[in-house]
């Protein structure tokens, strides 16, 4: 009997038959199964990761700005998602600052007159990463000041 979860089964499968041989990916290398703790979980991160840097290296900010944002998006719900596996609630609560990390560094660069889709992209993303950091901070009684300050940073790139 399957006890994975819905839609895995059809995923492992789907996953089996699909290759890219252009992109030189080694098929063996791919996911067969959603993982179920956080050592499973950080090993598929560490290695979308590996592919996550090469494609912003590859797609550089300089020449290629949509692909490049959406790769720093995609990495910061790759952090989250693998915060959802981190059972320390410090632990989880840096793990989603670090999802901060590259949007912090993006958005500035960007034109809000030539980009403003992807600048209001990005500041609803912060504005999460934020707001979610604000509700780990209050549920596990952290400082109020510091409450403050990531639901006013939250607030702030949601106004932007």
């Amino acid at each position: 009997m399957w006890h994975g979860c819905p839609g895995q089964l059809a995923m492992a499968a789907t996953l089996a038959t699909v290759s890219f041989p252009s992109l030189g990916i080694p098929v063996g290398e791919s996911v067969g199964r959603l993982p179920v703790n956080y050592e499973e979980a950080r090993e598929i991160f560490n290695m979308a990761m590996r592919y996550f840097k090469a494609a912003a290296e590859y797609y550089l900010l300089d020449g290629f700005v949509t692909e490049h944002v959406n790769i720093m998006h995609d990495v910061s719900v790759l952090y989250k998602d693998l915060a959802a596996f981190e059972p320390d609630p410090n632990r989880q609560l840096a793990i989603h600052l670090k999802r901060a990390k590259p949007l912090e560094i993006v958005l500035p660069q960007l034109n809000p007159q030539i980009f403003g889709h992807l600048c209001k992209q990005m500041g609803h993303e912060l504005g999460e990463v934020f707001r979610t950091a604000a509700d780990i901070a209050v549920d596990h009684k952290h400082r109020p000041a510091k409450v403050c300050d990531y639901a006013s940073k939250a607030a702030a790139h949601y106004e932007a």
